[in-house]
């Protein structure tokens, strides 16, 4: 097929320069476009692709191509925009290319360094393949920070100056965790507003979810706090936490009684209230306060000594350095068989919160934790999905969280987030209706980031050169 052989051309061109200039027109023919704002597959559509933007979407039946456009025959096939994951920790520049090759155009670096600034300018010009970036800032933790490289912020005076030093590093956002005193968080919510930056990431353990939500916290991981803000006990547990906090000056020695912490999550389990959840979750749905669940981890820390998780087939895509770093020993946490059960007893009832969530029109992002216990680059993007749908989720709901959601949370609906004129031509091309059955996101034919046409024959032969020697 020609097509084929000009996308060879077209790569050659997006790793030399990358200027549109060098772009062919791309007519995508009689595709079924996925609206993922109306929930509806417009059928039978032709769209041109001019430079890095999409040109026009009509009649299939009734179009005319430009005479020098590269034609590629779509008919049965499925346009959807290109996926985002909102949460990735990455530091190899090669295997960032593993995003787009599985159709993930764009994600969300919860860990900021410099490398990954220099890495955004080298993928936007087409120097290097790889997705668009929105870059945290370095951790900001408390005084004995679990993460080394974390900045540090131990009061109120040290929250006012780790916002001015995330405003010098061009960060996008600042990223709060979870060991931050109480004075430091609030004062990073109200310098955060003073200077135009939004903060997200763990709600940490001296604020509740509510204060966090009204305090302005733009988004939230991994569902961490909700068990104990949907208790009727939450004060007690809260005073029984903050007891051990100040006794070791907010440290992560919390994390080490592991007594203490499976004393709070079995009362916090016995005393669910239904009521508090319902206002909890009308007000995240009014503040607008995004919910990055990070099903993938949780699900694979809950599961980790399941063959399922352990033997991820996609792991040969990683070098073996990159694989010891993804793949822990079993039992790396020393756990029980009791605390195992627990666990994905308390995996179960977080997808119950999601559901409840979604229902009560808390936004939801969809995010994988790459880097944490068998997340990988692109290829986990797609577990996430169909985590989403199984949490309750209707598959358009799961798409929704993977493409238009982050266009809205980054305040960019109008350059991407859907197939729509005049955005951004990130476009992934399926074999089959995602809407019918989430997991066809993995059915790809063709991949377009930035304008620059990948088809099959591409992504597989980028995918080979990561596949390592088997032992």
């Amino acid at each position: 097929m020609r097509w084929k052989l000009v996308c060879g051309l077209l790569i050659t061109i997006l790793v030399s320069n990358g200027h549109a200039q060098d772009l062919p027109v791309l007519a995508i023919e009689h595709v079924n476009v996925v609206d993922v704002i109306s929930g509806e597959v417009l059928t039978d559509r032709t769209v041109i692709v001019r430079d890095t933007k999409i040109e026009s979407i009509v009649d299939g039946a009734n179009s005319q191509v430009p005479d020098n456009a590269v034609r590629i025959a779509a008919a049965g096939k499925f346009l959807i925009p290109g996926l985002w994951d909102m949460h990735i920790h990455w530091y190899d520049r090669n295997s960032m290319q593993l995003f787009p090759v599985n159709g993930v155009t764009g994600a969300r670096v919860m860990s900021g360094m410099p490398l990954h600034h220099m890495w955004r300018k080298q993928f936007e010009t087409g120097e290097f393949l790889g997705p668009h970036l929105l870059i945290s800032s370095p951790i900001i933790d408390g005084p004995s920070p679990i993460w080394p490289g974390s900045f540090v912020a131990a009061d109120e005076a040290d929250g006012k100056q780790v916002v001015a030093r995330a405003v010098e590093l061009k960060a996008d956002f600042l990223k709060v965790y979870s060991l931050l005193p109480r004075s430091a968080y609030l004062a990073i919510a109200a310098e955060s507003k003073l200077a135009g930056i939004p903060f997200a990431g763990h709600v940490p353990l001296t604020v509740s979810m509510a204060e966090a939500s009204n305090a302005g916290q733009v988004s939230m991981e991994h569902l961490y706090e909700i068990l104990i803000a949907c208790s009727s006990k939450e004060d007690e547990l809260r005073s029984l936490r903050a007891e051990v906090l100040a006794k070791n000056g907010t440290t992560r020695a919390i994390y080490d009684d592991k007594e203490l912490m499976v004393t709070i999550q079995q009362r916090a389990l016995a005393t669910y209230d239904e009521h508090k959840a319902r206002v909890l979750f009308a007000l995240l749905a009014q503040n607008k306060t995004w919910q990055c669940p990070t099903l993938t981890v949780l699900r694979n820390l809950a599961y980790l000594e399941t063959t399922e998780v352990q033997q991820n087939p996609n792991l040969k895509y990683l070098t073996p350095a990159l694989r010891s770093m993804i793949a822990p020993p079993k039992d790396k946490n020393g756990r029980t068989a009791a605390e195992f059960a627990q666990s994905q007893k308390m995996f179960e009832m977080n997808l119950g919160f999601l559901r409840a969530m979604q229902a009560a029109g808390v936004p939801i992002l969809a995010g994988t934790d790459c880097l944490n216990p068998f997340c990988l680059p692109g290829f986990s993007l797609h577990d996430e999905l169909q985590l989403l749908v199984r949490a309750g989720l209707k598959p358009i709901d799961a798409l929704r969280a993977a493409t238009i959601n982050p266009a809205k949370f980054q305040n960019k609906e109008h350059d991407f987030g859907s197939v729509t004129e005049g955005k951004q031509a990130d476009l992934v091309m399926l074999d089959a209706n995602p809407l019918n059955d989430i997991s066809n996101t993995r059915k790809i034919v063709a991949v377009i980031l930035r304008g620059n046409l990948l088809d099959r024959q591409a992504l597989d032969d980028k995918l080979n050169s990561f596949e390592q020697p088997s032992k």
